[in-house]
């Protein structure tokens, strides 16, 4: 999930004016953290030696504080002016609801799929989190399910119990409506598709060379 997704849905319900604040807000946080550790770095450089406080680890440290937090600025930026965040790919959907789950529920109940009777039987699917979404099937199937947002999309994570000792990622489907997400969810952990069903019927996307 982007750190502007992550904000948007968390903020959904405030005004257009309570959002730019926020945003703006965290845009500011991210430049002092950038300026501080420059500030650090030039600082170090115009010495230029290396004390005992100061080290070349440090530096690359800096550097790579700076790099993250003026990549994370970008994504901020990019929020606010591009078209492409402004239209919102697919969350329109969730504007209605609280959370990813009475998201969920509610798809599953108007495509009268069993998942949304599941949801609220334990003895059949275990609610982790909300956000993300973790569901488990535990203590029969041992399947898990996540689903979050990323870059304006839908992603679902499907992992099995491994040895008892922890849980797999199988494999990684990314939708573009809340319709397909309950479809997956009910076929990986009520109807217990296979791995390699799920694979066949939802395939990683080949990357463009």
């Amino acid at each position: 999930m982007t750190e502007f997704d992550e904000l948007r849905f968390s903020f959904q319900e405030i005004t257009a004016e309570q959002k730019l604040m926020s945003l703006r807000s965290e845009a500011l946080q991210r430049l002092i953290i950038i300026h501080g550790f420059a500030s650090l770095l030039h600082q170090a450089l115009e010495q230029n030696k290396v004390s005992e406080t100061n080290k070349p680890d440090e530096y690359k440290e800096w550097v790579s504080k700076i790099l993250d937090y003026t990549q994370s600025l970008k994504v901020l930026l990019d929020a606010i002016t591009s078209p492409q965040y402004r239209e919102g790919v697919g969350l329109p959907e969730l504007s209605p609801y609280d959370n990813l789950l009475d998201a969920v529920h509610d798809t599953a109940q108007k495509s009268n799929l069993l998942l949304a009777e599941a949801l609220s039987d334990e003895t059949k699917i275990i609610v982790h989190s909300k956000y993300p979404l973790v569901l488990m099937d535990e203590p029969k199937f041992h399947r898990e399910i996540r689903f979050h947002l990323a870059n304006s999309k839908y992603v679902v994570t499907l992992l099995s119990w491994i040895d008892n000792r922890m849980f797999q990622e199988e494999h990684v489907i990314s939708l573009s409506t809340l319709d397909d997400v309950a479809i997956v969810i009910n076929r990986w952990l009520l109807e217990q598709r296979t791995l390699k069903q799920m694979q066949d019927a939802y395939p990683v996307p080949k990357s463009s060379d």
